[in-house]
């Protein structure tokens, strides 16, 4: 599409149009002025705030503008801005979950600070809700995608936790069906059932935010009203580090927080992962 017209008369006349195909086409038009410089970016809101649409068409075009111009964002706002746009992983319409995993490539390679979320999201993606026929290109998608990130490091947690807590990593790994792994290119320890992470310990370098660098992290699956709670009433209990703020809540290890409630919000986690699983796995992990 030739630049004919401006940004503003693509973004007013256009991109928020009724008529799809020329909405579609002022995307991509915008998306190549994008990739080549930051003068969308002024407009970042309008995009993310398309990112809310009941349109999955509007959705689509929201996702592929706002990753192009997520580099362009302040600092302190891309950790909230990347959790918004992941949670499209898994949007209802596979049009628009496809479009937000075909377009993480132009936030991960501008922004390799990004990757530690971007993963987590992808791995953990719940595929088992998708129709029969869209769930294998969904999961190619991400398999493809999870092929393409970089390995970006991050510090392996303090001894300081285990001192404090030393019956914690045993505690998850006597959770039925229990797997902990150890992703060496970013130094998180994991523990998954049924292929979905539930837990993870790690402790963010000096190159993170203030909040979480040097602490060691223990992060957790919330249900969102709770996680909204628990960070209210806690101030060791912070958002999810790299993961959906909404749902994921990280836990200062080397802060006051008692045994009992790291070991009810370690409950919690596994539950919420575990309800998610097919009744068959379910049962299946239940008999190992």
């Amino acid at each position: 599409m030739p630049y004919s017209l401006s940004i503003p008369e693509l973004l007013e006349e256009q991109l928020t149009g009724r008529d799809n195909s020329t909405a579609f086409r002022a995307a991509q038009a915008l998306l190549e002025i994008s990739r080549q410089s930051d003068a969308c970016a002024g407009f970042l809101p309008l995009f993310t705030e398309l990112l809310d649409s009941p349109s999955a068409l509007a959705r689509s075009r929201g996702l592929m503008l706002t990753a192009a111009n997520y580099r362009y964002a302040p600092p302190d706002r891309q950790a909230a801005l990347l959790s918004c746009y992941l949670r499209h992983i898994d949007d209802p319409k596979p049009i628009a979950a496809r479009q937000c995993i075909a377009h993480l490539p132009l936030i991960f390679e501008n922004c390799p600070d990004a990757v530690p979320a971007i993963r987590a999201a992808l791995e953990t993606a719940d595929l088992s809700a998708r129709p029969d026929s869209m769930a294998p290109l969904l999961k190619k998608d991400i398999q493809k995608t999870l092929a393409m990130l970089p390995a970006v490091s991050v510090s392996a947690p303090r001894a300081d936790a285990a001192r404090r807590y030393p019956w914690l990593e045993d505690y998850l790994s006597a959770m039925p069906g229990a797997v902990r792994d150890y992703k060496e290119e970013w130094q998180w320890h994991r523990w998954q059932v049924g292929g979905k992470m539930f837990a993870a310990l790690c402790t963010p370098g000096s190159r993170h935010a203030a909040a979480y660098a040097g602490h060691p992290l223990l992060t957790l699956k919330c249900e969102p009203e709770t996680a909204l709670f628990l960070r209210q009433q806690h101030p060791e209990i912070l958002p999810g580090f790299y993961m959906d703020k909404r749902c994921w809540n990280s836990l200062l290890l080397d802060g006051g927080l008692s045994e009992a409630l790291v070991r009810e919000l370690c409950d919690c986690s596994y539950g919420l992962v575990f309800q998610k699983l097919t009744k068959k796995l379910q049962k299946e992990l239940l008999q190992l």
